[in-house]
């Protein structure tokens, strides 16, 4: 690895981890005993429960591709930083998100799922307006504009307070999902991951051709505007979130309610 050209040395280590990944997934499944097959029969009532859940993974999953491909050039471009400092900034935020996973899980548990997706929703919607906001803390008396603590200080708290968000309402996502239709958990998972597939890269596209409006929005603005897309399309998903599951759980009395 110390002989590859310093842009193919990711890639080799993506490569790695995919394969441990597949390595343990391997032996995982061989080491657990074999659940008999669901039945393939679905209820009218499931599959009507099935489009409310896949527009809010769509729609929301639009927002959060609409960042995804430009966020690197936005911190080069806004905020002035290396490719060195960007990763130097990311791995800290990888690491504290990996260290309070499972406490935000388990939150998420104490507050049931359906609860727990709004309530990361609407953390996520704070925190991406916090990212968005961050450009009326520059300092703009120049020419072009400067970097200060104030701005820098509001992008790194929407971005722990996004992170934390997601950290909390993605594993109760996948939770209530999965209770739709206990008999059809693979296929009800696939389709909202589907979704949300597609709705990220198309979000990816929109915010690249936003990202190189410059000319129509200004230096900052285009910069700025898949942010604000984006904060818009998790405001979205988080009413239809608050429309489509809380009445669910206020007339049930599950434990997911």
């Amino acid at each position: 690895l110390l002989d590859l050209p310093e842009k193919t040395g990711g890639f080799w280590l993506a490569g790695a981890l995919f394969a441990l990944a597949f390595a343990t997934a391997v032996w995982l499944r061989e080491s657990h005993t074999q659940r008999p097959v669901a039945s393939s029969h679905l209820d009218a009532s499931a599959w009507r429960r099935i489009p409310g859940p896949m527009t809010i993974a769509m729609v929301t999953f639009v927002g959060i591709g609409l960042p995804m491909a430009i966020v690197k050039l936005f911190a080069s471009d806004v905020f002035r930083l290396s490719e060195v400092q960007f990763g130097l900034l990311v791995v800290p935020g990888v690491a504290a998100m990996a260290g309070l996973s499972v406490p935000m899980a388990r939150l998420g548990e104490r507050l049931g799922s359906n609860r727990a997706v709004t309530v990361g929703l609407l953390a996520c919607l704070i925190g991406v307006a916090g990212l968005w906001g961050s450009s009326l803390f520059l300092d703009r008396s120049a020419e072009s504009w400067s970097v200060t603590p104030a701005a820098i200080s509001v992008l790194a708290a929407g971005a722990a307070l996004t992170g934390l968000g997601f950290l909390l309402a993605l594993p109760a996502w996948y939770a209530a999902v999965s209770d739709l239709d206990p008999q059809r958990r693979g296929a009800n998972t696939g389709a909202i991951m589907a979704a949300q597939g597609v709705g990220a890269i198309v979000g990816a596209a929109l915010g690249s051709s936003l990202y190189g409006a410059v000319e129509h929005l200004g230096p900052l603005g285009a910069r700025y505007a898949p942010f604000a897309g984006c904060a818009i399309c998790v405001g979205a998903g988080w009413l239809l979130s608050l429309a489509l599951m809380l009445p669910r759980s206020r007339g049930s009395r599950s434990p997911n309610a």
